[in-house]
């Protein structure tokens, strides 16, 4: 940018320069045709110049506004990894709360396993007593049925009548007692030990059933448990994987949101740079009319004396506003007078200037007309007046016909008056069809008026 604003800067310098140097010779200003068209070509340089200095702010100022979406643009893209870090942030807090709850079930799952094991290990030693029973109760059943098996050949061989016998062949009533007990208490035996039999039968059996059961019980809740303990450390390891990506996504997050940041610090330092450029360009802008109205200042007022000078001399010679007046009109038919002779806000550039001559509106190509008999000085482009007729009529005066679209004459030419001489037009420095007509005395411009007929 500051590229731009030095390009913008030297040549309404350079222009400064130039028009300041010739503007301390008025009379070589007003002599000069040459030497007028560069004040003109001054007042254009400055509106060139205030323009392009416009229209560089414009585009720093567009610029800004692309930047400040850009960092409105910025803004919301940090908003919003924001907010996706702080849902983040939520999800590993939610999740690390759901790992607690779950090393807190893994816990309780252990000491249910420990419980368990511990309880095993009671069954078990519950089991190898049951077993001990068990080989006992079979040892026992053995031995009672080795028992029972020999009184039952026993009672075959001896059987019931044999009792009787017994009973019968008693010798004496007491005698006959003490076997009828005997054989009582043998009977009784017998009973008892067919009992017993049934008995560590029943138990054998229960025992084993018992052993069975108490072993089946263990083995499903160890099974049960190992099986909780699985899933529980499973469905961790599952949530510290979620972590472990909420953190990633966390640090990739944050990484954007750094970089956006530090991209929107650099945008604020461009628009501040930007800023900057405005002001300065501000302050040029500011040189630049300031230069320009204390030049225009300095050149309305030496044009006015000029005027002044000029309107005395032509007093002095008998022209005045009361006199004989010796010019015809130079556009017949025409007579509104779009600009007169006198300070005016330049319609090109906008800046004041003494206008020196008269403006009269016409149709493209209206006949221009020589306003006294004379010499053709002048027929051809002058930088800021177009195509340009100057005619010589002696005594010091000098007619000038500007802005014309096309010429009649040529110079040394000898013209008449009322003699077609250009066609009315806007080249030069002009903003619509009109004859720009002054007249000159000794080399200075004067009021037109004091010459032209009534």
């Amino acid at each position: 940018m500051k590229h731009i604003l030095n390009i913008v800067l030297i040549p309404s310098l350079i222009a400064y320069n130039v028009y300041a140097a010739t503007s301390l010779d008025s009379n070589a200003i007003l002599n000069s045709d040459t030497t007028l068209a560069r004040a003109i070509d001054y007042d254009m340089i400055i509106k060139e110049q205030m323009e392009a200095t416009q229209e560089v702010e414009n585009q720093i100022k567009s610029e800004i506004d692309g930047i400040e979406q850009e960092l409105e643009t910025n803004k919301e893209a940090i908003a919003e990894a924001t907010q996706e870090l702080n849902q983040n942030l939520q999800q590993q807090s939610q999740t690390r709360e759901d790992v607690e709850l779950l090393d807190l079930a893994v816990i309780e799952v252990e000491n249910e396993i420990l419980q368990i094991e511990q309880d095993l290990e009671v069954t078990k030693q519950q089991i190898e007593l049951t077993a001990d029973e068990l080989v006992a109760a079979k040892v026992s059943l053995d031995n009672h049925y080795e028992e029972t098996k020999e009184r039952m050949v026993t009672m075959y061989k001896n059987n019931r009548r044999r009792f009787i016998e017994i009973l019968f062949s008693s010798d004496t009533l007491t005698q006959l007692l003490s076997r009828s007990i005997y054989i009582s208490r043998i009977a009784d035996y017998d009973d008892k030990l067919m009992r017993d039999f049934a008995t560590q039968h029943e138990l054998v059996i229960a025992k084993q059933q018992q052993f069975d059961l108490e072993y089946m019980q263990i083995g499903l809740l160890h099974e049960k448990a190992v099986v909780k303990k699985e899933e529980l450390i499973s469905l961790m390891e599952h949530k510290v994987e979620q972590i472990l990506e909420l953190e990633n996504a966390h640090e990739v997050v944050a990484g954007q949101i750094s970089a956006l940041e530090l991209a929107g610090a650099e945008l604020e330092e461009q628009i501040s740079a930007m800023i900057l450029e405005l002001t300065k360009l501000s302050e040029v802008q500011e040189e630049l009319q300031n230069a320009a109205e204390d030049e225009n200042a300095a050149r309305i007022a030496a044009q006015a004396a000029l005027a002044t000078a000029a309107a005395a001399e032509a007093a002095a010679l008998g022209y005045t506003s009361s006199s004989s007046n010796i010019f015809s009109w130079p556009v017949p038919g025409q007579y509104y007078i779009s600009s007169q002779y006198n300070s005016r806000s330049n319609p090109i550039s906008g800046l004041t200037e003494f206008h020196q001559g008269i403006d009269i509106p016409a149709p493209y190509g209206t006949t221009v007309v020589a306003a006294a008999a004379g010499k053709v000085i002048t027929a051809g482009w002058v930088n800021g007046y177009g195509y340009t007729v100057m005619i010589d009529h002696g005594s010091g005066l000098v007619t000038l016909y500007a802005h014309n679209s096309s010429l009649n004459v040529s110079v040394g030419q000898l013209v008449a008056q009322g003699q077609n001489i250009a066609g009315v037009g806007s080249t030069g420095y002009s903003t619509g069809n009109h004859c720009h007509f002054e007249v000159r005395l000794n080399g200075e411009h004067t009021n037109p008026w004091y010459f032209l007929e009534d």
